[in-house]
């Protein structure tokens, strides 16, 4: 089964992200900071991460992008922001950017993308 974790320290956005991915076949969890992102990488296995740029604390989603892809390259990681200039700065090989606002389609198919290659054919429930 996949799992997904979400970073987002915006509650409304983070709860609308969790939610929607509610009907893909995926253990969901979701955090609001990077910190915390990279203690729950470090205990336990994922497909894909989630997170946006701009987190608090003393890490960044950036930051923890680059860790995730060097470190645990078996975990897809897609980053997110409202600030593209965040990204054209300092953009993350091997890491999926979506710009907000983003859709939830935009969202689904992203998703779709990452997790598919390691989901059987009953991953997607609608």
């Amino acid at each position: 089964m996949s799992k997904i974790l979400i970073i987002e320290d915006d509650p409304v956005l983070r709860h609308l992200i969790h939610e929607s991915l509610s009907c893909f076949a995926a253990v969901v969890e979701s955090v609001t900071t990077a910190e915390e992102g990279l203690t729950c990488i470090e205990d336990q296995s994922w497909t894909l991460l989630i997170t946006d740029i701009q987190t608090p604390g003393n890490l960044s989603g950036i930051e923890l992008a680059r860790i995730v892809v060097t470190n645990y390259p078996k975990i897809a990681v897609v980053v997110t922001s409202g600030r593209s200039d965040l990204w054209e700065v300092e953009p993350v090989l091997g890491a999926s950017f979506l710009p907000k606002p983003w859709s939830i389609e935009d969202l689904h198919s992203l998703v779709l993308d990452k997790i598919q290659p390691h989901c059987n054919e009953n991953f997607y429930n609608l």
